[in-house]
């Protein structure tokens, strides 16, 4: 079993190393940020300041004040697709509440 483990590790290092580098690098900045297990903070808080806190405000005015927006719009970065934007962030029945 010794031998069979000491074998993987030396065929397998670059791809244990591709994981544990950036898995490590990442655990760091979770806890001096303080993210989840290690504190308060949670990844969601971050999105919800900068993405979907734009896109509710966007979705608001493009349902009650200008409803031409709702499958294009060229406030989105240099004009695009909104139908996918509504799908992925916005089409939750929790924002009926």
């Amino acid at each position: 079993m010794q031998k069979t483990m000491q074998t993987f590790i030396q065929k397998q290092w670059p791809l244990l190393l591709a994981f544990f580098v950036p898995f490590l690098t990442m655990s760091l900045i979770y806890i001096f940020q303080g993210v989840y297990p290690f504190g308060n903070d949670s990844l969601l808080t971050v999105d919800l300041g900068q993405q979907y806190v734009d896109f509710y405000a966007y979705y608001r005015q493009t349902f009650f004040e200008d409803p031409t927006t709702f499958f294009y719009s060229f406030s989105k970065a240099i004009g695009g697709d909104m139908v996918g934007l509504w799908a992925y962030y916005l089409t939750s029945p929790f924002n009926l509440l």
